[in-house]
C-alpha cells in the first residue's frame, strides 16, 4: 500500500512548477526538496510532518518527489483551458520562436511574460502572480492552440 502524500498545488506559482522541473532535469535534489517542502501539507508517513522533507528516509523522500512530479503532471494535463484564451495575431513567427528558444533556456520569469502576450486566463488580473494551475493551463492552451493550427484541425 502506498502512503498518502498530501499537497496543496496552490502553495506554488506557476515560477515555482517551472524551478521544480528545471530541478529535476538538472538532478538539483536540494531545490527539489526545498520546492517540495513548500508545496506539502502533510502525509501518513512515521516521521512527523513538522520534521519537514529532510527529516524523512532517503527512500521515503524520494518517493516524495516521484508522487509530487506524478501529481502535478496528471493535474497540469487535465486542466480544463475552457477559460483561457489565445490569440496568436500577437505574434509573428519570429517572436514565437523567440518564445520557444526562452521555454527552452528555463528562463520562466521571460516565458510567463510571453505567454501573457497572447494568453489570457478569465478572471486573471494582468499584474497577479500566475499560480501553478494558471500558468499550466495557459501552456496548454497555447500548445494545443498551435497543434490545432499546424494540423488544420481548427
Amino acid at each position: 500500500m502506498a502512503i498518502k502524500i498530501r499537497m496543496f498545488v496552490d502553495n506554488w506559482s506557476y515560477n515555482d512548477f517551472n524551478t521544480f522541473l528545471e530541478a529535476v532535469t538538472s538532478g538539483d535534489i536540494t531545490v527539489q526538496y526545498e520546492m517540495a517542502d513548500k508545496l506539502l501539507i502533510g502525509w501518513d508517513y512515521e516521521t512527523p510532518f513538522e520534521e519537514g522533507i529532510m527529516g524523512l528516509s532517503v527512500a521515503d523522500g524520494a518517493e516524495v518527489l516521484r508522487t509530487i512530479l506524478e501529481t502535478l503532471q496528471t493535474v497540469a494535463e487535465d486542466l480544463d483551458i475552457d477559460d483561457v484564451t489565445v490569440d496568436f495575431s500577437k505574434w509573428n513567427t519570429k517572436r514565437f520562436l523567440e518564445f520557444q528558444t526562452v521555454r527552452g533556456a528555463a528562463n520562466h520569469r521571460k516565458v510567463e511574460r510571453m505567454l501573457r502576450e497572447v494568453t489570457s486566463v478569465e478572471g486573471l488580473l494582468a499584474d497577479e502572480e500566475l499560480s501553478f494551475q494558471d500558468g499550466a493551463k495557459m501552456m496548454k492552451a497555447l500548445t494545443e492552440t498551435y497543434k490545432r493550427l499546424i494540423t488544420g484541425k481548427n
